[in-house]
């Protein structure tokens, strides 16, 4: 997924769960994107719009995670 527009996450998640690697649903909102096999020569790209994937039972590695540098954090809009 590239190239998106109205990009948004939307992550339910108990403290000490998150720090586990676990949460029990996330949601990925999109106006749109642009998608196909980046690391594949030659398929076509499909422009998606009004993108919604629902996860449940997310696992994840949070070590890793946190390596990133382009990870960023900022509070829901309830304060959160």
């Amino acid at each position: 997924m590239r190239e998106s527009a109205g990009l948004a996450l939307a992550l339910d998640y108990v403290d000490a769960e998150i720090l586990r690697g676990q949460a029990p649903h996330l949601t990925l909102t999109a106006d749109s994107v642009l998608v196909r096999e980046f690391h594949r020569p030659g398929p076509s790209a499909l422009r998606a719009h009004d993108v919604r994937p629902d996860v449940d039972g997310l696992l994840f590695s949070p070590q890793r995670l946190m390596g990133h540098r382009s990870i960023g954090y900022r509070r829901g809009e309830d304060g959160s």
